[in-house]
């Protein structure tokens, strides 16, 4: 039987573990709220755009590579690239980014 390592034990030192801390209920909103706009923004794609973001960006599943996604997709890797590339344009453009406004961080 298998024991996973401790802090106690010394196996694992504390300076190599997460800080993990229960988000406030505000931050708890802050990213259901986020996430609802994601979802609407997403939605305006084309199915197959959407589909190609979702299966990239783990939306709902895990993250898949470009040749995986391809496959789920039904065409070659760099068709799948493609069309990632056109999703992430598409969802740069200025009226879908005004409902991410709030969100996005100019550096």
């Amino acid at each position: 039987m298998m024991v996973a390592p401790s802090v106690r034990s010394g196996s694992i030192p504390e300076c190599v573990l997460p800080e993990w801390r229960t988000p406030r209920p505000d931050e708890v909103l802050e990213l259901l709220e986020l996430r609802i706009a994601l979802e609407r923004v997403i939605a305006q794609l084309k199915p197959r755009l959407r589909r190609v973001i979702e299966l990239r960006y783990g939306w709902g599943c895990d993250p898949l590579t470009l040749r995986e996604a391809g496959e789920q997709l039904g065409v070659n890797t760099e068709r799948a690239r493609q069309l990632q590339m056109q999703a992430e344009r598409s969802l740069r453009r200025a009226a879908r980014r005004e409902l991410l406004a709030e969100y996005v961080v100019d550096d």
